[in-house]
This record gives structure tokens, C-alpha cells and sequence, in this order.
């Protein structure tokens, strides 16, 4: 379970990667996610926030308790995800990629792809919270696309 120490209704931000991060690049990202949540606040107050690279295409952000990320903290959040994809060569903003389960693995499709595959489950790129993610991490293409 996504970080199990946070409430069901805690903030998350999904960036997904253009290509499959490896074990040792997933490393590395969750030591410099760990440093960036050490230091991430809004209005000078430490955010309650957790991070993670989940698999080898998706990074979580989430926040949780009584301080609110604003629009401050959250700009500062995606500057540092643009200094990692810029660093090793990642695009986690391109929005026209759609991570879909197709026979039990992860593999990206481009968004017009979707029409033609229906039958394929596709990773919730913005779940509403941290609970939606956690009950329903994928949905039918065509759930999604209606």
C-alpha cells in the first residue's frame, strides 16, 4: 500500500516518465526525493509529505496533515521534477503518454492509441487523492476515455 502512514484524502501528484527507469536510476531518484521532501514547505512551514519512484515509470508526491502544499510549494515540487528529468534525460510532462497494463506489464501508448484498445487498463495518471489511487490504480480505457 502507498504511503500507508497518510489518510486516504492526502494530495497526490503522479509524473510519469516518457521511458522505464531501471533499478539503480529508481535509486538514485528516491534519494534525491527524500532531500527535496526534507526541505519542501509552504509559507516557511515543513510540508508533511512522503515520495517515492513506485515503478519504473511513475513518481508519487503526496502531503497529508494540517499544512496545505500552495501554489508556492507545488511550483517548487515541479521544478524539481523538471531538474530530474533534465539530469538523466526524463520527460515526466508529456501528457500525449498513457501507461496501460497490457497483459501484466507496464507499457506506454500514446494517447490516440486508446480508441483502439478498450479492452487495455490504463494507470490513473491524476487521481483525485491518495485513497483513489490505492482502491483504483487502473481503470478500463474505455471507462476512462467516457
Amino acid at each position: 500500500m502507498y504511503f500507508s502512514n497518510f489518510s486516504p484524502d492526502a494530495k497526490v501528484w503522479i509524473y510519469q516518465s516518457d521511458k522505464p527507469m531501471n533499478e539503480s536510476l529508481r535509486a538514485e531518484l528516491n534519494n534525491l526525493v527524500a532531500s527535496f521532501i526534507d526541505e519542501w514547505s509552504a509559507h516557511g512551514t515543513k510540508l508533511q509529505a512522503e515520495g517515492k519512484v513506485i515503478d519504473e515509470y511513475r513518481l508519487v508526491l503526496c502531503t497529508d496533515g494540517n499544512v496545505e502544499a500552495s501554489g508556492c510549494s507545488i511550483d517548487a515540487s515541479v521544478r524539481f521534477i523538471k531538474k530530474i528529468g533534465d539530469t538523466y534525460s526524463l520527460n515526466f510532462f508529456n501528457r500525449l503518454l498513457v501507461l496501460v497494463d497490457k497483459k501484466g506489464s507496464k507499457e506506454l501508448l500514446h494517447f490516440s492509441a486508446l480508441k483502439d484498445n478498450t479492452d487495455l487498463k490504463i494507470f490513473q495518471p491524476s487521481p483525485k487523492n491518495l485513497g483513489e489511487l490505492r482502491e483504483n490504480e487502473t481503470v478500463l480505457v474505455s471507462t476512462y476515455l467516457n
